[in-house]
Formats: structure tokens, sequence, C-alpha cells
């Protein structure tokens, strides 16, 4: 949870949010799995700067678990177009395995 809400304050999605809560706070404080939802095809490009502020403020005080959570992909990959990239990297493989595989040895 707090993973997610960490990549809407670092792209800012309180600043557009309709929830005046946010706003106010200068942070997400609302439904922010909703709010990825709706903004997550227009940062797809920078999600890797995001990845890295994220990171970067992991709880000095939190036990193995809570780390892997904050620096795993898995809770936020597919959030912020983690699937297309996977999907992307797969036919580049699969058209150098074909290359490969019709060059003459």
């Amino acid at each position: 949870m707090h993973v997610v809400r960490a990549y809407c304050d670092f792209f800012g999605f309180w600043r557009g949010c309709g929830y005046r809560r946010c706003r106010r706070a200068g942070r997400c404080c609302g439904d922010y799995v909703v709010c990825m939802e709706i903004h997550r095809k227009g940062v797809a490009d920078r999600f890797d700067a995001a990845r890295a502020y994220v990171r970067a403020r992991i709880p000095a005080d939190s036990g193995a678990p809570e780390r892997r959570a904050w620096n795993g992909d898995p809770c936020t990959a597919n959030w912020v177009g983690g699937a297309s990239r996977e999907q992307e990297r797969a036919k580049r493989l699969a058209a150098r395995r074909a290359a490969r595989s019709s060059s003459p040895a």
C-alpha cells in the first residue's frame, strides 16, 4: 500500500486530483490504487526514475518482508507499463532466436 502511494506522490497525481484532501495535503490521501489506474499510461516513460525515488525512501526501521515489498517490482510492474515492457522483451528475444535459427551455421 505505502509503495503505490509513494509512486502517486512522486508523479504528483494529487495536483489534479478531484479529492480536495489530496490537494490540500500535497500528497496522495485518497484511493491511490484508483489514482494509479487512471494515470498509469501517461507516466510509463518515467517509471524508472520513480522506482529510484521510492527505493530511496524505504523506512530505516522496516523489516525484511517490508523491505522486499519496497524493493520488489511485482507490486508495481503491472501498474505502469511493466506488462508491456515484458511483452516487448519477449518479442525481441523471439526475433533473435528466429534470426539465429534461420542463419546458416
